[in-house]
């Protein structure tokens, strides 16, 4: 009976090109708009998740209440990090120091030819960056970093110099306001994913953070210029009692008319929220990706209820075939079930193009290349919400159609005489109205 039921559905459709086009058409847009916002907020809401144990990892900052005003200094100074190996708590710490400010090219001569470039995500690191994040090695190891003059290279960059990811033992020379220094390369690690927040191409031993006069700046409470990362199995309120008790008691924060508090941000939180100058939280750009979620679904409401119009417009031409039916005997349940099996092929069919659509159309406005960056348990949620769409989407806006062509009374349509109650024509009036008017106030808000 159901593969019945698929060949007058697929029967009806053929019969009817021009009607089903704009219908799979019009749906699959709807679908489209609100699959695209769906991936971009889950996309967003991705960031920093494809490192292992990030929910372990938090970035630490400074608090300073001074005379009743309240400070934040997202970048302590880079002596912290032996602070934070006195603490029992903490497992594994590291910084990260930008030189993107400076003035500066990393260069490459090999005798025959010399390659320049000014090189985003250059940092001065500590080696347990590795063994945090847990960044996947293609060739070397971070162990080198605890040596001055030692740098690790990401596959691209590496294969921007060398053209190729063996270059382990081969000298690049950083050329910037402190004169040339050359660095040779212990290391090369796989390209980060484009969801997270670290932009580590180059990285440069933390033993070789030096200022114009050759000063070491490794373990300098003056230098605030680093962000500083802990690991830690341990809840949040733990930790932060245990950086009260064996880092701001020092003598060095409680002197003078300050009061200094060491304060954590998850690795999970970095990307969508903002620790403002007077330290409040602002979380308001996660609240923008919900609203953004919000206007999706109102898109994918709106395309459904155009399907149920369009379907409902054609109840006078169906309505003979209804009646057709139920003169030869089938039951007011195999009428709907073939209405609403009709509703999924469309839908399905509508949901195979809305994929196109959302493949083609990721990169254009989102700027988003590689639909495989999310991580496991968000790629779930992508296709749950695609299962979701598609059977949610089938039944609902299949069901109205099938009751209301269904109902219709053989020998009134044999008559002629095709009749509805005041309440459905009430609701038939607000689908018409409906799209039309939320359309508007979507256009006008935006």
């Amino acid at each position: 009976m159901i593969s019945n039921f698929i060949k007058i559905a697929l029967r009806n459709l053929l019969n009817k090109k021009v009607f089903s086009i704009i219908n799979i058409t019009g749906l699959a847009l709807g679908m489209a708009a609100c699959l695209s916002i769906f991936y971009y907020v889950n996309y967003e809401f991705s960031y920093n998740k494809n490192f292992a144990e990030n929910e372990k990892i938090y970035r630490t900052y400074f608090s300073r209440d001074q005379a009743g005003i309240t400070r934040a200094y997202m970048n302590p100074g880079s002596a912290l990090k032996l602070a934070y190996d006195d603490v029992p708590e903490i497992e594994s710490s590291f910084r990260l120091i930008d030189i993107d400010y400076q003035n500066y090219s990393l260069i490459y001569d090999n005798g025959s030819n010399r390659t320049a470039l000014e090189q985003a995500g250059v940092r001065y690191v500590d080696p347990d960056i590795g063994k945090v994040l847990q960044l996947n090695a293609v060739a070397g190891s971070f162990e080198k970093l605890k040596e001055p003059m030692k740098v690790v290279l990401s596959e691209s960059v590496a294969n921007k110099f060398f053209e190729t990811t063996e270059a382990v033992g081969k000298t690049i020379t950083l050329s910037g306001n402190i004169g040339n220094r050359d660095f040779e390369v212990v290391g090369v690690i796989e390209d980060l994913p484009a969801n997270t927040d670290f932009n580590l191409s180059v990285l440069l031993s933390i033993a070789s953070y030096v200022d114009k006069e050759g000063k070491s700046l490794t373990n300098d409470w003056n230098d605030w210029n680093s962000e500083t990362y802990i690991k830690s199995s341990k809840p949040n309120n733990e930790i932060l009692a245990a950086l009260e008790r064996d880092v701001t008691s020092r003598p060095e924060f409680t002197e003078g008319d300050s009061k200094w508090t060491l304060k954590t941000l998850p690795l999970t939180d970095l990307h969508l929220t903002t620790v403002e100058q007077d330290d409040s939280i602002n979380k308001s750009a996660e609240s923008l990706l919900l609203g953004l979620e919000a206007i999706g679904i109102f898109i994918l409401v709106i395309a459904w209820i155009n399907f149920i119009n369009l379907s409902t417009a054609r109840a006078i031409e169906r309505a003979r075939e209804v009646g057709v039916r139920k003169a030869l005997g089938s039951q007011v349940n195999q009428i709907r079930a073939q209405f609403l099996i009709e509703s999924l092929i469309i839908n399905f069919l509508a949901a195979l193009m809305s994929l196109t659509i959302v493949q083609l159309v990721l990169p254009l406005i989102f700027d988003i290349n590689n639909l495989m960056d999310l991580g496991l348990e968000q790629r779930l949620i992508f296709w749950a919400s695609f299962g979701g769409i598609l059977i949610v989407g089938s039944f609902l806006s299949g069901l109205y159609p099938a009751f209301v062509l269904s109902g219709f009374k053989p020998s009134a349509i044999l008559k002629g005489k095709l009749t509805s109650s005041k309440g459905g024509e009430l609701l038939r009036k607000g689908l018409v109205v409906f799209p039309f008017s939320a359309s508007t106030h979507m256009i006008i808000g935006t």
